[in-house]
């Protein structure tokens, strides 16, 4: 045998591989678990109805939902909430070119529209945007959660620990002021009383209405003149860097 062939033999015989860490298991994986389940929308009615608090003051709250959420509100839709909770009038706002934002206005006496109000966020949280199944919705849930439009003198409503309450400047316009956002999040008792005490507030406040409401078009920050106007410091910062840029060129051949 030649030295070739020893070498080729010795070369054959690896040592067996060891194990490294932990072995890795289909079974070990931990998987979401998906909640198909809901509530039936006449089960929620039924539940928000019971909610109470004696204020039967005339007011309005305006909701802010995206484009495509407001579409799922259609006529049908529309009227089986006015009938169920004896609101007075619903009103969805048209599509703004540019715009994301539609707003849902519910008009009648407080305790009447908030129960309104919680049964839209019921439709937007566990059935339009619960798309992977991951959060579990039900009568006592705490992750329920609403946006609406404001006028900016409105404070931030009082609301119980179950709840969480935040209040920004909104991009929409009302005539000359900027509209505040007025998130609310927690179970539906608490929002419910979070959401009685802004409606007692909104009781005093001016109507929103759509057509006054000046949206910010998403394309107006590029389409606007002044960003590409240039001050004559942007001017003398351009031509200094084109000179080290040609500098930098001439050297480089």
């Amino acid at each position: 045998m030649s030295s070739y062939d020893r070498y080729k033999r010795k070369r054959k015989r690896t040592a067996p591989v060891e194990e490294v860490g932990p072995k890795l298991r289909l079974e070990s994986v931990k998987n979401v678990p998906s909640h198909d389940e809901i509530p039936e929308d006449e089960k929620v009615a039924n539940y928000l109805n019971k909610l109470r608090k004696d204020v039967n003051s005339s007011t309005f709250l305006k909701l802010v939902v995206s484009s495509s959420e407001a579409e799922y509100f259609d006529a049908e839709r529309v009227q089986y909430i006015k009938e169920t909770f004896k609101i007075h009038d619903i009103t969805v706002s048209p599509p703004v070119a540019g715009s994301i934002d539609r707003f849902i206005s519910l008009v009648g006496t407080a305790q009447e529209i908030v129960r309104g109000a919680l049964f839209v966020a019921f439709i937007l949280n566990a059935k339009l945007n619960n798309f992977a199944k991951n959060q579990l919705y039900t009568l006592k849930s705490n992750n329920y959660r609403l946006s609406l439009l404001v006028p900016p003198s409105i404070p931030p409503a009082k609301a119980p620990s179950s709840v969480t309450t935040s209040i920004t400047s909104s991009h929409h316009r009302n005539e000359s002021e900027v509209l505040s956002l007025h998130a609310i999040s927690g179970d539906f008792t608490g929002c419910f009383h979070a959401l009685m005490g802004l409606a007692e507030v909104m009781a005093k406040a001016n109507y929103l209405e759509d057509a006054k409401i000046t949206h910010l078009r998403l394309f107006g920050n590029t389409t606007d003149p002044n960003f590409f106007q240039r001050s004559e410091t942007k001017e003398s910062v351009l031509v200094k860097n084109k000179s080290r840029l040609l500098e930098f060129v001439g050297e480089a051949r």
